[in-house]
């Protein structure tokens, strides 16, 4: 079986497909940690509803990547975000 790998990625640089893996991971291991916080405020707040509510991942998910670029835009110094830029 012949693979062609450079059309499994969308990255030009295997350097490129590596930070946008990580990045991925990343995300939504902060997506999981902001959800469990929440969840047992959730479960509170609608523990009178016929149903249990559990979160969509999803959507949580695709909220986080909003979020994140503004999370570490206020939380990153100047000079370090200078750094990262070049």
């Amino acid at each position: 079986m012949n693979l062609d790998l450079d059309r499994q990625f969308s990255g030009k640089s295997i350097e490129s497909d590596y930070q946008n893996f990580h990045a991925k991971v990343s995300a939504k291991n902060l997506t999981t940690i902001v959800s469990s916080t929440t969840s047992k405020d959730i479960q509170a707040a609608y523990r009178i509803r016929k149903y249990l509510y559990h979160i969509n991942h999803a959507q949580a998910y695709a909220e986080m990547k909003r979020m994140i670029l503004l999370f570490f835009s206020l939380t990153i110094p100047a000079q370090l975000k200078h750094r990262l830029i070049q």
